[in-house]
Formats: C-alpha cells, sequence, structure tokens
C-alpha cells in the first residue's frame, strides 16, 4: 500500500493507535487523534524504553516509526481505529533490542523462504462453562455464530483464515492462519491477540491464550506449520516422504530445543502445558502423523510438504520465537545434521524412554538451558542478556509467591499470581 493511500485511509478514521513490542511480546500503544496524520506518519512518537524494558533508564529515549504496510482498520467501542505497528529507532538507527527489529535483520541474510502457520487455541471466559468436545458444532458450541461473525472481521482485516473449530477443552478454541512469511506473521499473531480481546470484550466476553489457565484442562497450544522455499522449490518436499533438507531442519530443531524453548515457552505458566496427556509434548521427539511428539510431520496425503513444532504457546514473543526456529533449522541444514528415529508410538502412554531428552519442565529449568546454549545467543546478541535478566526475575517472583502459600516448587496447580502475571496477557 502506498503512502498516499495510507494517508487517505487514515484521515477517515477517528483514532490512530501506534503499537510496540517489547521483549516480552507484550504489544505497548499510543492513541492518536488523526489530525496531524503526515506528521504521525513521519515522525511516530518518542518514548521511555526503560518503562517498557526495551533499555536503561540513563539512556531511554527511543522513537517508534510507523510501518505502513501494517496497517489494519476495524472497529472497536463504537470507533474506528487505524492501527499500525512500528520500528523502534534510537538515534535514527534500528534499535536492535526491539525483537521486530531483530528478526527484520535476520531474514536479510536468511538464504531462504520461510513460510509459518500457527494455530492459536484460546479460552472463552464465561461462568457456567459448556461441556463442548473437540470440532463440536453449534447449539453444543454455543460461541459458533460469534466466531463466523469473527472470522469474516478477520478475513477482511487480510487475514486469510483457515478454519475455526472448539478444542478439547470446555470452552477452548482454535482459529487456524494461513501461512505467511516469518515477519508478516508475527505482525499478524501479535494484532490478532490484540483485536481478538477488543472483539469479545465488545460482545461481553473475557478470553485468556494463557498456556495453562486450568488445571486439569487441555492448554493452550500455538501448534507452528513450517516449510522452507528456494527459488520456487519447496525444500521440504520428496514424494510422500520427507528430503534431506527437511529432516535436517527437525534435526536442527532438536539439536538445539534446550535453549529454543525458552523462546517458545516464554512464561511459568507455559511448563504447567508441557505435561502429559494433554496434547503437548514433553520429549525431543519427532514423528509421522504422531500429536504426541514435539514434531509432527503432517501426513494426511500422499506429499508431504511442511513440519509442525507442537510445543509453542500464544505468549511467546512471536519475533524471537520465530527467529529461533528458523535459527535451529537454518543450523541443521548446514551442518547436515540427521534425527534420530521417528516416533510412531504415542510417549503420553509410554513409560519414560531414557535415550529421549525431556523438554524443560520449569521456567528455571529452560533459562539455564539457554544460558548453557551457544546459536541463540549468538544470534541474539545484546538481547540474550536481557532475556535472561528478565526471565529470572520473573522465576524469582514466582518462586517467593510459591513460599507465601507454601506450595512446592514443581506444583502443576495455577496459582493467582499466575492467573494476575498472563491472563490478559
Amino acid at each position: 500500500m502506498k503512502n498516499e493511500e495510507v494517508k487517505k485511509i487514515l484521515e477517515k478514521v477517528d483514532f490512530i493507535e501506534l503499537g510496540i513490542v517489547n521483549v516480552l511480546g507484550q504489544l505497548k500503544t499510543r492513541t492518536f487523534l488523526n489530525k496531524n496524520v503526515d506528521e504521525i506518519l513521519e515522525y511516530g512518537f518518542g518514548f521511555d524504553g526503560s518503562s517498557v524494558g526495551m533499555a536503561r533508564i540513563e539512556d531511554s529515549d527511543l522513537v517508534a516509526l510507523p510501518d505502513m504496510s501494517t496497517l489494519r482498520v476495524f472497529d472497536a467501542g463504537g470507533y474506528i481505529i487505524g492501527f499500525m505497528l512500528c520500528n523502534v529507532f534510537k538515534r535514527e538507527k534500528p534499535f536492535m533490542a526491539d525483537p521486530r527489529n531483530l528478526l527484520k535483520s535476520f531474514l536479510e541474510k536468511y538464504p531462504y523462504t520461510s513460510y509459518l502457520g500457527p494455530e492459536i487455541e484460546f479460552y472463552i471466559i464465561r461462568e457456567n462453562k459448556q461441556n463442548g468436545n473437540y470440532m463440536d458444532p453449534y447449539p453444543v458450541d454455543v460461541f459458533k455464530p460469534l466466531k463466523r461473525e469473527l472470522l469474516l472481521k478477520l478475513d477482511s482485516l487480510g487475514f486469510d483464515v483457515k478454519l475455526e473449530h472448539h478444542e478439547v477443552g470446555q470452552d477452548q478454541h482454535e482459529i487456524t492462519i494461513r501461512y505467511d512469511n516469518p515477519l508478516t506473521m508475527a505482525d499478524k499473531i501479535i494484532f490478532y491477540k490484540y483485536f481478538l480481546r477488543s472483539f469479545f470484550k465488545d460482545k461481553g466476553f473475557d478470553i485468556t491464550f494463557m498456556p495453562k489457565p486450568f488445571f486439569g484442562m487441555a492448554g493452550n497450544g500455538m501448534h507452528c506449520h513450517i516449510s522452507v522455499w528456494e527459488n520456487g522449490k519447496n525444500l521440504f518436499e520428496n514424494g510422500t516422504s520427507l528430503s534431506e533438507e527437511g529432516m535436517s531442519f527437525i534435526a536442527g530443531l532438536m539439536e538445539h530445543a534446550q535453549e529454543m524453548t525458552l523462546l517458545t515457552n516464554f512464561t511459568v505458566n507455559s511448563y504447567k502445558r508441557l505435561v502429559p496427556g494433554y496434547e503437548a509434548p514433553c520429549y525431543v521427539s519427532w514423528g509421522f502423523g504422531n500429536r504426541s511428539a514435539m514434531i509432527r510431520v503432517p501426513s494426511y496425503r500422499n506429499k508431504v510438504s511442511t513440519i509442525e513444532l507442537r510445543s509453542p504457546d500464544p505468549l511467546v514473543n512471536p519475533y524471537l520465537a520465530f527467529l529461533s526456529i528458523l535459527s535451529a533449522g537454518l543450523d541443521g541444514i548446514e551442518k547436515g545434521l540427521k534425527p534420530s528415529s521417528p516416533i510412531n508410538f504415542n510417549l503420553f502412554k509410554t513409560p519414560r524412554v531414557e535415550d529421549i531428552e525431556v523438554l524443560p519442565s520449569t521456567l528455571e529449568q529452560a533459562i539455564s538451558n539457554f544460558i548453557k546454549g551457544k546459536l541463540l545467543k549468538k544470534v541474539l546478541g545484546d538481547v540474550a542478556s536481557s532475556i535472561v535478566e528478565l526471565k529470572k526475575n520473573e522465576w524469582d517472583s514466582y518462586i517467593s509467591h510459591l513460599s507465601q502459600i507454601e506450595k512446592p516448587t514443581d506444583t502443576l496447580e495455577i496459582t493467582e499470581w499466575e492467573k494476575k502475571m498472563y491472563f490478559y496477557m
């Protein structure tokens, strides 16, 4: 979309909302009247980077400049909003503690074209839950009419939605977005979560993307379908099997799974989802059509063209998560790594398999594994130490709360601390 087209659109909205995404993956916004469209587009806005965890207080002046390609216009609360995501600059240079800038910089050097397609799960909150089950139709899925309206709105906003359905949990739902390039998809995920909260709030409901909002119920995942292309050719395709490049990409994900998990499972609550029996992986593993493995190779038809990473959840910072996934897979391809044998049995119902690695079971373990790793710290640069510091503080705060309520550190109960921290994240 050309600049002049964007200006004409913004002159017709009630408010212009500009957003940045901090290291924790949180969207932060400022709202403007549309009186000074030219000034807003050219200069963006200055902000305090220390207050959003992106800079130190002694040198915290940052500038957010809108990326006009991210413009989405929608109605909320009776007003028309023109929303754009921004890139962050410091003294007129891209600020590399901005996750969006980090992913953009990585993709400029990435030798392939990749597409990512997420399946984003969420719960709709109401007092009297129904016993809806997987793929139940209306009226068992009482929110079906509302979701039909939502799909039409998302489609009009450029999301190219594939489908929706009721998930396993009570009042749990999933919307699948058609694949896109990593940067555009990360942008879409940020706006998707923001828009869905606004949409359901206008209808009188809250929603949560929290990985494990309810003890004993299915968690919210964000299974991610991945393909890699070169010169218009899908490098994963090899008839009914998987190409050498596809196998090496899987091997890279497995090789770096321990350090990568911090970025694909970003919160204390994430690790209460990664437990047996709830369709979330616990082992560093892969298999054809195996939903108990960390990596599933979809095998619906006589052609294999994508892989599915099943460990991520919706509270990731999508820019950092995608950066870690692509970096790990690329390392596997460049080194010609070979994965272990595919798993063809249900890992959830099998006694502990000694020769299969276990994914981290707590945020503390994930932080430790990230620190021990080399690849992602190199890719992330100075941001790596910021992530470690923020996440250590998060873990310490959680442990302090557990001490106060006299719960062990390995409890799987969902605490009030977690609900306060993550329910609306």
